[in-house]
This record gives structure tokens, C-alpha cells and sequence, in this order.
């Protein structure tokens, strides 16, 4: 079956959120694809820990040369820096308490996702239902080479979809929450002592 479409009379404000440490190989192409998205009210919130990282200066260039208006680039200040969680977690709690009021949606999204047009959408739709809080999307690996490790990788994440099914774990690769969850206070809170937001989640 298709997913339901977003209701475009009057669509959630979307934030999709990309914390970077590093320079992904896929970093440009994530955010080309991001760039391109077919959804009606959405902005890219990406957050470095670090003005000195090295994707600083990619993600600089890429704004330059596509022109894209509706992209925020913060770092995450180093008063707001909690050494008791992981990077990821600190730049998304980071990110959370920042957001303005009209955001509804918050779609998070790792620098090796590549996404197609409809993704937003498909994450974002889901959650008319206001017993939705939470869309999860799975990884899935397609090697364009052939390595015994990419091999191993495409194997384990085979066998890794069914039993994360199963038990209903999220992946932050692919995530989408509504605010009720994203701007609760206690889970903003746990996200400073969390070594990964998906468990939080």
C-alpha cells in the first residue's frame, strides 16, 4: 500500500534535524536530497558541536552553492556542552529547547541517509493520528561495493530489521516526533545524561 500523504490544507511545520561531527562521504548528497524535499513548510536545523569540525566548512560551501533559504547552522555553545551524554544527544537537546513554537514536527536524519522526495512526507503523515508520537523509518544498506565488509554490513542489517521490528526500536537515522514528545521537558532532561537518544526515545 502507499503511506498516507501529508495534508497539504494545512501541513505541520517540519524541522528536519542533522547533527554532524566529521565529514560523511554521503554528507553532500544528504543534503541535496533534503534540499529537494516535496513538503510545503519545513526547515534543516543542522548542529555541529564545534565551529572548528571539519563539516563546518562543507556544509558552508553547500549553502553557498545551492542557495537554500530555509537552513538554520548552529553550534552548540560550549556553556551548553554536558560531558555525561553523547555528542549526538547534547547537539539534539541542543536543537530541541531552540526550535520556535510553530514547529510541530521534528524529523531527525543521519549524514548517510539519502533520502527521496516523499520522505518527509512519509514520516510526517503518520502522526495525524494523535495517538502517533513517534515514526520510525529502518536502515538499509545498498553497497555499491563489493567488500567482505560491506558485505558483513548488508548481512547483519538483513537479519537486524526483523527482531527491531519486533521489540519496536527506533532508529534516529530516520526518526520523526511530535512536539508533545520532542518538547517534553523530561525528555529533554534525559537526553543529557543519554548515551543514545534512541533508547530515550
Amino acid at each position: 500500500d502507499s503511506p498516507p500523504a501529508a495534508d497539504d490544507a494545512r501541513p505541520p511545520v517540519a524541522a528536519v534535524i542533522l547533527c554532524l561531527r566529521g565529514v560523511d562521504p554521503f554528507l553532500r548528497e544528504c543534503l541535496d536530497r533534503l534540499a529537494v524535499q516535496d513538503y510545503p513548510r519545513f526547515e534543516i536545523w543542522i548542529v555541529l558541536d564545534s565551529p572548528a569540525d571539519p563539516a563546518n566548512r562543507v556544509v558552508r560551501a553547500w549553502l553557498e552553492e545551492s542557495g537554500a533559504s530555509n537552513v538554520h547552522l548552529v553550534h552548540v555553545e560550549m556553556e551548553e556542552q554536558s560531558k555525561q551524554t553523547s555528542l549526538k544527544s547534547n547537539s539534539l537537546r541542543y536543537a530541541f529547547t531552540r526550535l520556535g513554537e510553530y514547529v510541530e514536527v521534528v524529523a531527525l536524519i543521519d549524514a548517510d541517509t539519502l533520502t527521496h522526495p516523499q520522505w518527509l512526507r512519509q514520516m510526517v503523515a503518520p502522526l495525524a493520528d494523535s495517538g502517533v508520537g513517534v515514526v520510525s523509518g529502518h536502515r538499509w544498506y545498498s553497497p555499491d561495493v563489493r567488500s567482505l565488509g560491506s558485505l558483513i554490513r548488508f548481512i547483519y542489517n538483513t537479519f537486524s530489521v526483523v527482531p527491531m521490528e519486533h521489540i519496536r526500536a527506533v532508529w534516529a537515522g530516520s526518526l520523526s516526533l511530535r512536539r508533545r514528545v520532542f518538547a517534553d521537558p523530561e525528555f529533554v532532561k534525559s537526553l543529557r545524561t543519554a548515551a543514545c537518544e534512541d533508547a530515550v526515545i
